[in-house]
């Protein structure tokens, strides 16, 4: 497992955790709140990533190491369709996103808020956990 994945699923771990619970402490409500607005921030996530990717791909391919050996792209990975429009979109989806939240009183808004904040609470759980098993595998050696 890459350290990618791993960052990755500690992000979907603690969407999950904090939905769960949000329902079990304070409620349905803030149960779907939470499970709201974490959905709305791994989206963010999955949009700012596959946006990275294009971006990164992009400058490479027009970079003088692309030139020089071709293999370099081959080795990126495909960029993701539409990766770099989803990059900028994604504000727009987390602006209108929040605003029909709090306009419509579906859920309430704090919990939506507090869920936004799952996805980058598992990217630090992810790091710190692939930061503890780099510095396992320095030891042993």
């Amino acid at each position: 497992m890459t350290a990618e994945d791993t960052i990755l699923r500690a992000a979907w771990i603690a969407a999950a955790a904090g939905t769960a619970g949000a329902a079990v402490w304070a409620g349905a409500g803030a149960g779907a709140g939470v499970g709201l607005g974490a959905g709305l921030g791994l989206v963010n996530l999955h949009w700012l990533r596959a946006g990275a990717h294009a971006y990164v791909y992009h400058s490479v391919q027009r970079s003088p190491a692309a030139a020089a050996d071709p293999g370099v792209l081959d080795r990126l990975g495909a960029p993701p369709r539409l990766g770099r429009l989803r990059f900028a979109a994604r504000f727009a989806l987390l602006g209108v996103g929040l605003y029909a939240i709090f306009m419509s009183h579906l859920v309430p808004f704090p919990p939506v808020l507090g869920g936004l904040l799952t996805a980058p609470a598992g990217l630090l759980a992810g790091v710190l956990l692939e930061a503890g098993r780099g510095w396992r595998r320095r030891r042993k050696t």
